[in-house]
């Protein structure tokens, strides 16, 4: 008897009804939407998908969903955010409306005023010729304020010094908004979709000699756009007596954001900001201000600086996107004195930061300290552009330097704990006047120059530390590590370089830039730092206590116009290759190896010989490029590596 078949049919079948059983994880949806605000009694979502809606507190607003279409109608008298979550799918979306509070609607050369609960503001006329107007009004069908632009005049939004929380929406060619002089109560600007131009002065100014804290808040769910003029650059059409033409004296501000004197301006919200800088500045503060920048996507293009302060700025979180034709982020107060407020630092916590710069992308006049954050930094056309001129151009990637007028009080630490860090640079890729510490991190690093250059002190790692917090790969450079005084106690680094590999030399670095204060008392009180070389401090000196090196240089593998001292770490360093008058390790001073495995290969012409040293061979014979190095000791191989040049000089210990 044939044994029957399962029919085929019946198996396909079968397979489809098991597949319809077993739960299928739905995919990520594009969900896309737009928000139309209600002036400030809620607001209609139309989006893209069928979606179903949610808000956080019920006692603020109801929501209705049809479809792809969502309205939130605020509750009467409620005063607040409403937290309202777009569902489709496994998509997520989250949309800021804020209601109750006093709202102003920006749409085209009309302004509408939807009054609530703050009401300490004050609307005007202004133009660049410091005229000003109270501009008279008509009232719509829900008896909101409406205003116009007159002829020769745009409006402005001015908050008293009471301050308040007041929302912003819609778009206008030419209006402005003001936190007004000597405010002393918190304002809080609530940006819920707005696109805002000014032909003359900055968008958005804070004026001098303010107590109050400003908040510029970017809800989520919207995208914020604000710009300015070619007119509003000080430098050519401000104060005669500041070197412009006159011609836009009272109100060329040279920013987008403008915090005048004694600012303290929070940037913050989970939505977008464009800056769209035509002037100066996409951001400026001025003396004795602070600007913090936390949570938000804040997208820069300026025709010169992105964001500069005078006092004090503070990255805590956020995307930071800068594009900008010179420096991206700095510091830079005429003078600078802690005691006076004139601190001139910056400090970053976290975030995603993009620079785009023509000259230096971070800069400070004093100290700059970096604890977290990813960082993906290009400054003119990368580290083999050749139009960069180190005579007149400074093109660094992190830069702590005081100019002239600030030598005698400005401190130029450098001090990196943590964070991801992609070095494109024309210049150097970290450079400090003075002090360079990093303690942790992840360092990939393309330079023409330099890669971490410090004039007095260079400190990397901690003794005892295992080598896992910092990872540091020099890819190109002129010298991967240079400074007065070059102490590295942990971590994994290794470098490519044009020149010498690590230097602890003398007199100005390739760029032009300063001379060296060699040793530095300063350097060895941080904590972290390693011992202190014996002897003089104030003499040069390179000391490895730790880490995994590798070097590979055209030069000088290791250089010290002072001592080299080897007491710790796994050291392997291929300086010139035969022939030239470079070395492996070269010290002017005393090479002491104590502690540390090295392997160093090169040329034989000029030889330093360790003193005071742990047992080496060396080895004159040579070798090229593509054979394998044994080094034996007593019969038997201790190291042996493939040569990556020719070389007839091999020092081992």
């Amino acid at each position: 008897m044939k044994k029957r078949r399962f029919p085929i049919l019946i198996m396909l079948i079968l397979g489809i009804i098991i597949s319809m059983l077993v739960p299928v994880k739905a995919s990520n949806i594009s969900l896309e939407y737009s928000v139309e605000p209600n002036g400030n009694k809620g607001a209609i979502i139309k989006a893209n998908q069928t979606v179903s809606a949610t808000v956080s507190d019920q006692s603020l607003a109801t929501v209705e969903t049809s479809q792809n279409q969502v309205v939130v109608t605020a509750k009467s008298g409620a005063v607040g955010v409403v937290d309202l979550m777009l569902y489709c799918g496994n998509t997520q979306k989250l949309v800021q409306i804020p209601v109750g509070y006093t709202t102003f609607y920006f749409n085209d050369n009309t302004l509408t005023v939807i009054n609530g609960k703050d009401t300490t503001y004050e609307i005007t006329g202004i133009n660049k010729n410091d005229e000003e107007i109270v501009p008279d009004y008509t009232t719509d069908e829900q008896g909101n304020q409406v205003y116009q632009n007159a002829d020769n005049y745009s409006l402005n939004v001015g908050i008293k010094k009471k301050g308040g929380t007041f929302a912003f929406y819609g778009s206008s060619d030419d209006m402005t908004i003001t936190v007004k002089k000597e405010a002393t109560g918190d304002s809080n600007l609530l940006l819920e979709g707005l696109n805002l131009k000014s032909s003359f002065t900055s968008p958005i100014t804070v004026k001098k000699d303010s107590t109050a804290k400003v908040y510029v808040n970017c809800l989520s769910g919207y995208t914020n756009t604000l710009t300015d003029a070619t007119l509003n650059n000080s430098d050519i059409y401000g104060d005669t007596a500041s070197g412009g033409n006159g011609t836009n004296a009272s109100y060329a501000e040279s920013a987008v954001i403008k915090g005048k004197s004694h600012s303290d301006i929070t940037l913050c919200g989970s939505g977008i900001l464009n800056l769209d800088c035509k002037s100066k500045n996409a951001i400026k503060v001025g003396e004795f201000g602070n600007l913090t920048i936390k949570d938000l996507t804040l997208n820069i293009q300026s025709a010169k600086h992105g964001i500069s302060c005078d006092n004090l700025l503070n990255i805590q979180s956020g995307t930071l996107n800068v594009n900008a034709l010179e420096d991206g982020i700095r510091t830079d107060p005429d003078s600078v004195d802690e005691e006076l407020g004139k601190l001139g630092k910056i400090n970053i916590e976290n975030g995603k930061i993009t620079i785009k710069s023509g000259l230096d992308a971070i800069q400070s006049m004093q100290d700059i300290v970096i604890s977290g954050g990813e960082f993906d930094i290009t400054t003119l056309g990368g580290y083999n552009d050749k139009t960069f001129n180190s005579k007149t151009m400074s093109c660094k990637g992190i830069k702590a330097s005081a100019d002239t007028d600030s030598t005698d009080k400005s401190t130029n630490n450098i001090v990196i704990s943590g964070g991801t860090f992609k070095l494109n640079c024309a210049d150097d890729a970290i450079h400090s006047d003075a002090f360079v510490d990093i303690k942790g991190g992840t360092f990939e690093i393309k330079t023409g120059d330099d890669g971490i250059h410090a004039s007095t002190t260079l400190d990397i790692g901690i003794k005892g530390d295992n080598n896992e917090n910092i990872n540091i790969i020099v890819i190109n450079s002129y010298e991967g590590l240079e400074a007065g005084t070059v102490n590295i106690s942990s971590g994994n680094i290794s470098m490519i370089t044009s020149d010498d590999g690590i230097n602890a030399a003398g007199g100005a670095d390739s760029s032009g830039g300063g001379g060296f204060n060699p040793g530095g008392g300063h350097g060895w009180s941080r904590p972290g730092a390693g011992n202190p070389p014996s002897g003089n401090t104030s003499s040069y000196s390179l000391n490895i206590y730790g880490g995994n090196i590798y070097v590979n240089a055209t030069g000088d593998g290791l250089d010290s116009n002072g001592s080299l001292t080897l007491s710790g770490g796994n050291i392997i360093v291929w300086g010139q290759q035969s022939g030239g008058d470079n070395e492996p390790l070269d010290s002017d001073g005393a090479l002491t190896i104590k502690g540390a495995t090295v392997f160093a290969a090169g040329s034989s012409r000029m030889i330093t010989t360790p003193q005071n040293s742990q047992p080496y061979i060396t080895s004159k014979t040579s070798i090229t490029s593509g054979k394998t190095i044994n080094v034996k000791y007593n019969n038997s191989t201790v190291f042996n590596t493939q040569a990556i040049k020719t070389v007839n000089y091999v020092l081992y210990s």
